[in-house]
């Protein structure tokens, strides 16, 4: 019987992402007085998504959804939710300018 001496323990290793920055969001309301809000891009400075309510504190990319698409995000208490994804990544859309979005800002 031989003994045996090597470290039996289990090695792991942790690697710790630095989260990517996430814009700001304001409250607004569309032209037909709907909840949604506009997201301040961080990647292109001065350009802005529109998200509008899909479920409970899910929303959804206008302009994704237009093309067929839906980019979901979670927000709550006017806070986006860190997920695996970026709220800029997976896009078919383009972020507008600001002066181009079509909401009444409240906040």
């Amino acid at each position: 019987m031989g003994i045996y001496r090597g470290n039996t323990a289990p090695t792991c290793v942790l690697t710790i992402a630095k989260m990517e920055e996430i814009g700001k969001v304001h409250e607004a309301k569309t032209p037909k007085f709907n909840s949604m809000y506009v997201y301040h891009s961080v990647r292109k400075p001065g350009f802005v998504f529109e998200f509008c309510q899909f479920k409970n504190d899910k929303y959804r990319c206008i302009r994704c959804h237009r093309a067929g698409r839906s980019r979901c995000v979670t927000i709550r208490d006017a806070v986006v939710v860190p997920s695996t994804k970026h709220p800029e990544d997976k896009h078919i859309c383009e972020p507008i300018t600001l002066e181009g979005t079509s909401h009444m800002c409240i906040n």
